[in-house]
């Protein structure tokens, strides 16, 4: 009698260890599937566009400035289209620059999300990875003087426009807010202008080295008003 008590106990835990198992891979099956649904707007794509899961489109459809070329100042364009999601260089190049140099990207954003299941998305531009010419990027005084002549110029869609000084780039309100897309295909443009001033007082940019980026971040928008 005792053996076969023992004989269901071990029935009886063995099938618990079965059950126990089978849940396991059950809740490592879901956690694989559902992983990819749970990505917010917080997901690095790419250094220019962090956009999660949300189908931003984000191109450069022109690039224009002035610099010094052959010893004297001369505009230059280019109309080459950009994709920001599989572009990984810098957009703007001020090795060597001098006062009175500039640089405008104008940016094509569009929500490629199509159908009824469409998500819409703010979206915001903020510059990045700001580094001078010291160790480990820090900031020398030459740096730290061309970063706070540096002007950042951005123009909204709408037309409004957000400046600061590069040097201001880290500061909260200078993640400039850009608006919302929420039908798929619509198209907005916005631009932002990188100069130096030709002020009386730049001769202490003189030896400055900066490197810096930007960024296009877009955070899922419902027109209720809940995000």
């Amino acid at each position: 009698m005792s053996r076969n008590v023992k004989g269901r106990r071990r029935f009886v835990s063995a099938i618990c260890l079965a059950i126990l198992a089978l849940v396991t891979l059950i809740m490592i099956f879901l956690t694989i599937k559902l992983a990819p649904m749970l990505t917010d707007s917080s997901t690095q794509n790419n250094n220019h566009v962090v956009s999660g899961n949300l189908q931003l489109g984000a191109n450069i459809v022109k690039q224009e400035g002035e610099s010094i070329r052959g010893g004297k100042f001369q505009e230059w364009e280019d109309r080459t289209r950009v994709n920001l999601q599989e572009y990984s260089a810098p957009i703007f190049n001020f090795h060597n620059a001098t006062p009175g140099t500039w640089q405008r990207a104008t940016i094509e954003v569009t929500n490629l999300a199509t159908g009824r299941d469409a998500i819409g998305f703010t979206y915001k531009v903020r510059i990045i990875e700001l580094k001078g010419s010291g160790e480990d990027g820090e900031l020398s005084s030459s740096d730290r003087a061309m970063a706070s002549q540096i002007k950042v110029t951005v123009v909204r869609a709408d037309g409004t426009t957000h400046v600061f000084n590069l040097i201001d780039c880290s500061k909260p309100e200078n993640d400039v807010e850009l608006g919302s897309i929420d039908v798929g295909g619509e198209l907005e443009f916005f631009s932002i202008k990188i100069e130096i001033p030709n002020l009386s007082d730049n001769n202490s940019l003189m030896g400055g080295e900066l490197t810096f980026d930007l960024q296009i971040v877009a955070t899922q928008y419902l027109p209720n008003g809940t995000n």
